[in-house]
């Protein structure tokens, strides 16, 4: 090209639209809430890439100032909605090193592996008006443990909180195509759950807890253990306090760190206490309907 010559115009390239579920694997059909994210706005869907760098929870050995730097990180992802569990690689769990979908991937077979990772990727879901797809739930007595757990799984995926029973047996009766990422899905949230139960024990979950859903008793652990650490953190430099006062004249934001470091664990103790309040709430919505 010469100097005296405009130079070419680029056309943008655009994006290829993602691909329907259907067009992937089959079928069509009809409205859902993007808004909703689970328990009191906490996003329980979030896919988080390989790439990610995950949070650290305090530990006993930290000091109180690197307890301080990780609270305020986990505090700020609270003020987000987003969840400690996930952004955190379920660290209740007895092997951080163990992924709950790689784990749960070794148990599925290989369409529903690919319908995973193709929901995962983002491939667009049918449209489905929920109000108005209901079907009667009549299902053999052995069957009725099983559904809990694939309702459970297509509220993760579209997401919604609000699908009911007859809408997940409408679901499944009209898409069967979508059986094996329903199935994916469950058995996802099947291995979290035992990443739980395997660190606190059966014994140790709580009665209240057992109204929780898998990813809820997640999010609740994960807390739980961020408190009780950084408490105990708090608690020894207290002590340390009592012992030596010229340390407050040593280190001046001392009282200051500890003080931040305190606000930033009843942010965290709030989502707790959030969690126990929707999961009373919940239950006392089924009591009602059962009466009703």
């Amino acid at each position: 090209m010469s100097l005296g010559q405009d130079a070419p115009q680029l056309t943008p390239i655009s994006k290829a639209p993602k691909r329907s579920f259907q067009e992937m694997f089959d079928e069509s059909c009809c409205i859902v809430d993007p808004n909703d994210c689970g328990t009191d706005g906490i996003d329980f869907t979030e896919k988080l890439p390989d790439t990610t760098t995950f949070l650290s929870t305090p530990q006993p050995t930290d000091k109180l100032v690197e307890t301080h730097k990780k609270l305020k990180r986990l505090a700020e992802l609270i003020g987000e909605g987003k969840s400690l569990a996930i952004h955190t690689n379920y660290a209740k769990a007895p092997q951080k090193e163990r992924n709950p979908i790689d784990e749960a991937k070794k148990r599925m077979r290989s369409i529903e592996i690919e319908q995973y990772n193709a929901w995962v990727a983002g491939a667009v879901m049918p449209t489905v008006d929920w109000k108005n797809s209901n079907k009667t739930v009549e299902l053999p007595k052995a069957e009725k443990s099983h559904f809990k757990h694939q309702v459970h799984a297509i509220r993760e995926i579209y997401p919604n909180s609000h699908i009911t029973r007859k809408n997940a047996h409408w679901f499944i009766a009209n898409f069967r195509y979508v059986m094996p990422l329903i199935e994916a899905v469950a058995m996802v949230r099947r291995v979290r759950w035992e990443y739980v139960c395997d660190q606190e024990g059966p014994s140790r979950i709580d009665l209240a807890d057992q109204e929780l859903t898998e990813m809820e008793l997640a999010e609740l652990e994960t807390a739980r253990s961020i408190i009780r650490i950084t408490i105990n953190t708090l608690q020894k430099r207290q002590r340390r306090l009592q012992l030596d006062a010229t340390l407050r004249e040593k280190h001046l934001s001392l009282e200051t760190v500890m003080e931040l470091t305190g606000a930033d664990c009843e942010v965290i103790q709030k989502r707790v206490d959030r969690i126990h309040e929707s999961a009373v709430r919940d239950k006392g919505t089924k009591c009602s309907k059962t009466k009703e």
